[in-house]
């Protein structure tokens, strides 16, 4: 009887709801020369990048506790003036100061569960025909082999709850493109196999650790970027062989830099949950009224808000205590 009681209190302890992580990312491509003129540089392993921001890019921080006045003071620089970056600056302040700018692109604000230890994967993408190889049929027609792939993002998490609210995230994320549409063929004459367009990749795969409700960033891949710029007088630039003497191109590389943030949320117990639940079931209903989703001015607005730090709870007036 002893037995079986003990071995019962084992599993009703072990028997427990187990936390749950809410993990919101967001992807974003900037322009490096951008970052350097906002005085932050994550391609040079020197400069104020390093000096200055370091601690913050890496989440080893403590969130300040007036965040919100912070990022609306860095919001308010000019173009080209140099902004002082302190260790105690959250990540959060650097990423709505990004959203300020107009050549901030966001690539993608991927946002998924998963339960602590359970790994979770959220695909957000096409999954396009890619020719592989072709060959002669029996009636005389031609087979092409057709093989699907997935065209996207993609980010995959497995989060582990620690303790004082420390989540450990194993992330691994990737960005796939069609960088040429035009489909390319191998071989000459009959004997020619297409292969299908070009793409590009773009993987990330760390373990990092973070507090609940702290925004980190983990990635910063460059790529460069290759713009053809053509200048030429109306009707006169499109005459052949003369039309060169009426126009002009130039070619500019810009370098792009890929940052992807992360903010995880714990949900302990149904409580959480249901709160969670109310707070997107309201985030969702004001999008559709806004329609912010078509305007890309008013996605950077509700991702702002979206990882602006909850509000401080009010604190009641005691009275005093006159004799």
């Amino acid at each position: 009887r002893s037995g079986y009681q003990t071995l019962l209190t084992v599993i009703r302890e072990l028997d427990t709801r187990r936390k749950q992580v809410f993990l919101e990312a967001v992807i974003m491509e900037v322009s490096v020369d951008r970052l350097r003129r906002l005085g932050m540089n994550p391609t040079e392993a020197g400069g104020a990048f390093e000096r200055s921001f370091f601690r913050a890019i890496v989440g080893l921080n403590k969130a300040p506790e007036e965040i919100a006045s912070i990022a609306q003071s860095l919001s308010g620089a000019t173009t080209g003036s140099a902004v002082t970056i302190l260790d105690t600056v959250n990540v959060r302040a650097f990423l709505q100061l990004l959203l300020t700018q107009s050549d901030a692109n966001i690539l993608s604000t991927p946002q998924v569960l998963a339960s602590d230890n359970q790994k979770a994967k959220i695909v957000v993408g096409e999954n396009r025909p890619f020719p592989t190889g072709q060959a002669q049929g029996i009636t005389g027609g031609t087979l092409v082999t057709i093989e699907r792939k997935d065209v996207g993002v993609t980010l995959e998490m497995t989060p582990q709850v620690l303790e004082n609210d420390l989540v450990r995230l194993e992330v691994k994320q990737e960005i796939t493109a069609i960088a040429e549409n035009v489909a390319q063929t191998i071989g000459s004459g009959t004997a020619t196999v297409p292969v299908g367009p070009t793409t590009t990749k773009r993987s990330m795969e760390t373990i990092a650790i973070a507090h609940d409700q702290q925004t980190i960033v983990v990635g910063g891949l460059v790529r460069d970027n290759i713009v053809l710029n053509v200048q030429k007088v109306p009707f006169f630039g499109d005459i052949p062989l003369l039309g060169w003497l009426f126009k002009t191109e130039s070619k500019q590389t810009e370098k792009l830099s890929l940052l992807v943030f992360l903010t995880p949320h714990i949900i302990k117990d149904e409580v959480d949950m249901v709160e969670f639940n109310a707070k997107k079931a309201n985030e969702v209903g004001r999008l559709q009224q806004e329609n912010v989703i078509t305007d890309p001015t008013g996605l950077k607005r509700e991702v702002g808000e979206r990882l602006s730090p909850p509000a401080p709870p009010l604190q009641e007036e005691k009275p005093e205590n006159r004799p």
